[in-house]
C-alpha cells in the first residue's frame, strides 16, 4: 500500500501498519503544530517541522508511540 504525506510516497506491506501512520497524524498533527508554534514563536516554522516530522515517520516506515507532552 502506499502513502502519501506532502508528496512524499512511502510503501507499506501492511496495509495496518499505513492505518497507524494514518491514525498517528490525525491524532497529533494539531496540537503538535500549536506546541511547536509556541516554541518557535513562528507559525510557518512550527507547519514545517510538523510537515517535516511526519515525513521522517513515513519515511522510517515505522508507528511509533506518541506522546504529547502537554498531557505527560
Amino acid at each position: 500500500m502506499r502513502h502519501n504525506v506532502n508528496g512524499h510516497a512511502a510503501t507499506y506491506a501492511d496495509p495496518v501498519e499505513s492505518l497507524a501512520v494514518q491514525r498517528i497524524y490525525h491524532e497529533h498533527h494539531v496540537w503538535l503544530q500549536a506546541w511547536l508554534r509556541r516554541r518557535l514563536g513562528c507559525s510557518q516554522q512550527a507547519a514545517d517541522l510538523a510537515q517535516d516530522t511526519f515525513v521522517r515517520l513515513v519515511s522510517t516506515q515505522q508507528a511509533p508511540n506518541c506522546v504529547n507532552p502537554a498531557l505527560g
